[in-house]
């Protein structure tokens, strides 16, 4: 396992309840990549989480991130694939499959390395399962990833 002894935070200059001051202020789709933070930097690991859903361009934060990390860095991405509406409101926006993910690493330099899922729980499996059949879904009830909520995902840059 590994030990990280210095980090650093990029976070908005307004977000929600900030509980530690970031290192630099910004918006991971829109950084200057001539900044100090992209100059100085390289980045043995990224910490993606709880961000994705808010992001109008996921493509341009992934190459942003890839800029900012070392060849054979790990980044670290949490995504929703179910998840309702949350605060802040009007900026809760995408949602993500394991394939699209998957793809959107893959044309930005990154393999994945390791997915684990979070799971529904069984009620929720089987409110889920039935509200979909009762709206008449056309669904892939096969599909092993139907009623997963989420994933954490490891990706390497190569």
């Amino acid at each position: 396992s590994a030990v990280f002894t210095e980090y650093k935070i990029l976070d908005l200059e307004y977000p929600h309840k900030t509980k530690v001051t970031p290192d630099f202020v910004g918006d991971i789709q829109d950084i200057d990549m001539n900044s100090e933070m992209t100059g100085i930097y390289h980045y043995d690991h990224v910490f993606c989480l709880e961000v994705f859903e808010y992001l109008i361009a996921p493509m341009t934060a992934l190459e942003n991130i890839y800029d900012l990390m070392k060849h054979g860095g790990k980044l670290y991405l949490s995504i929703h694939t179910l998840y309702g509406l949350h605060p802040p409101r009007g900026k809760d926006s995408l949602r993500y499959t394991i394939y699209g993910i998957g793809q959107m690493l893959k044309v930005n330099g990154f393999k994945l390395c390791d997915v684990k899922k979070k799971e529904l729980s069984d009620m929720g499996a089987k409110q889920l399962l039935q509200f979909y059949k009762t709206e008449g879904m056309r669904l892939d009830w096969d599909d092993p990833e139907l009623l997963v909520e989420g994933y954490l995902i490891v990706a390497e840059k190569i």
